[in-house]
């Protein structure tokens, strides 16, 4: 399933983020987060981030992620991300509603100072246990040109 288009997507150019759990392809009004917007928009920088994995991980927590160079001073910049949970045994990626409060995958996502911060509001310990997960973000960086 797919949750990004960057492109062209029934004949119209733009950037394309559906809700978790919608493929974007196929998503219909109010699915998605991103998308036929009037503006033009350039992205600025996108990325796949390990934040913390065994032993344990827990939070809250803010992970730090340092942007390139060429972001520092922009503004007028737009921030989508969405947390997620890797499997570490069988290399499943496990997805949940990034709009239920207190999950492991609530949270927040901001530049500040030239890093993306990502601020994890969960209240969850997961161990190494028999089943060890590792907390990740994905997330898109653009900006609306005028």
């Amino acid at each position: 399933m797919d949750r990004i288009i960057l492109g062209d997507r029934g004949g119209v150019m733009d950037a394309w983020v559906s809700k978790p759990g919608i493929d974007v392809n196929s998503a219909g009004i109010g699915q998605l987060l991103l998308g036929n917007n009037r503006g033009v928009h350039q992205v600025m920088a996108s990325g796949r981030n390990k934040l913390a994995g065994p032993p344990t991980f827990g939070g809250p927590a803010d992970y730090t992620i340092t942007l390139p160079a060429a972001l520092a001073g922009l503004n007028n910049l737009w921030v989508w991300g969405e947390f997620y949970r890797l499997d570490v045994n069988t290399n499943t990626v496990n997805f949940g509603s990034q709009y239920q409060a207190n999950l492991w995958n609530d949270g927040a996502f901001k530049v500040t100072s030239g890093n993306l911060i990502a601020s994890s509001f969960n209240n969850i310990i997961i161990g190494s246990g028999p089943n060890p997960v590792e907390l990740w973000a994905t997330w898109l960086i653009f900006r609306e040109l005028y």
